[in-house]
């Protein structure tokens, strides 16, 4: 259960470890932005590669299936810290995460973990949405 103290950054962290703890529903992708393991790495290096969590909503209003949006929660795994956003287009949105990232790459070998969730095109599925 949530303390009253929690933010709502520490509410979503939670909850996204709480549902990754749980039986993954969606498709995994990964998009590693360096190689996490270089031939000539040190263990030190090893120990900077952190891995950055995107959960990507599809979202279809049931009282209006015209409408779609998409949106994203991200942060870094085993961390309280993270972002949020929507858009109705999901290129614009995929590029304000990945620009959000670029600030941790300064610090840190990073890979990003997609996963997709949420409402499923008819007779199609969610990385059928991302494609088209």
């Amino acid at each position: 259960m949530a303390s009253i103290s929690e933010s709502r950054q520490q509410r979503r962290a939670r909850e996204r470890a709480e549902r990754k703890g749980a039986t993954r529903t969606g498709p995994h992708h990964q998009l590693p932005l360096s190689d996490p393991h270089p031939l000539n790495a040190t263990a030190g290096d090893i120990q900077r590669t952190r891995v950055l969590d995107v959960e990507l909503y599809r979202f279809v209003d049931p009282d209006d299936p015209a409408y779609m949006s998409w949106s994203a929660e991200w942060g870094m795994r085993d961390d309280s810290q993270g972002g949020e956003d929507s858009n109705e287009n999901l290129q614009k949105l995929v590029n304000a995460v990945i620009e959000d990232a670029r600030h941790w790459t300064n610090q840190f070998d990073l890979r990003i973990e997609w996963t997709l969730n949420g409402d499923p095109p008819p007779g199609g599925t969610i990385a059928d949405a991302v494609i088209a």
